[in-house]
C-alpha cells in the first residue's frame, strides 16, 4: 500500500510546525517504527490520523470532522439496532407454530393430554406402601393413582380454519 501525504487543504501548517511532524518521515516508517513513535508522539500521532480521516471523508475542519464521525457513529449504531431488530423478528417468526392447512399462527388450547387417575397405580400404591407403613400406606397409595404422568404434547385448535394440531410441550 503506498502512503501519500495529504493534500494541503487538509492539513494545518501550525500544528505541522509546532510538533515538528513531517509526512514524508511519517510514512517512511514501518509498523513497528510507527507503532513506538505513536506512543511517544500521541499529539503527533492523533493529528496525522485525524488529518488522514479529514482526507478520507473530504472534510476541511476538526470541528466538522468530530460531527461527521458522530453522525457516522449514530448512523451505524441505527443500522445495528434495525438489522438486530430484523434478525429477532425473523427468529420469532420461525419459533411461531403454523397451521399446515392454512398457514395461520393464531390457535387455542384444546386440551393438555394429562393422564387422568390411574386406578392400576392406586392398587399398587395401596398394596406396596399398605405392607412396609400399616394401614397409612393404602390411603398414601390411593393418592398415588392421582399422580399421573402429564402428557408429552398439547393439543391445539387453529382458529382460522379449525384443524387440530398437537406440539410437543
Amino acid at each position: 500500500m503506498e502512503k501519500k501525504i495529504p493534500s494541503i487543504e487538509y492539513r494545518n501548517m501550525d500544528v505541522e510546525e509546532r510538533l515538528h511532524f513531517d509526512w514524508d518521515e511519517y510514512n517512511a516508517m514501518s509498523i513497528w517504527e510507527s507503532g513506538k513513535w505513536a506512543f511517544k508522539n500521541p499529539e503527533a500521532n492523533k493529528y496525522a490520523l485525524d488529518t488522514l480521516k479529514r482526507e478520507r471523508l473530504d472534510i476541511k475542519s476538526d470541528v466538522d470532522l468530530n460531527e461527521a464521525l458522530s453522525e457516522m457513529k449514530e448512523k451505524n449504531q441505527n443500522e445495528r439496532e434495525a438489522k438486530q431488530k430484523e434478525r429477532a423478528s425473523k427468529l420469532q417468526e420461525q419459533k411461531q407454530i403454523t397451521c399446515k392447512n392454512c398457514g395461520g399462527h393464531d390457535f387455542q388450547l384444546a386440551g393438555d393430554n394429562s393422564k387422568k387417575y390411574s386406578f392400576g397405580k392406586s392398587v399398587a400404591g395401596s398394596v406396596g406402601l399398605g405392607l412396609m407403613t400399616g394401614g397409612l400406606g393404602f390411603i398414601a397409595g390411593g393418592a398415588a393413582g392421582f399422580a399421573g404422568k402429564k402428557g408429552k404434547k398439547n393439543t391445539l385448535v387453529c382458529l382460522n380454519c379449525g384443524k387440530t394440531l398437537e406440539v410437543k410441550k
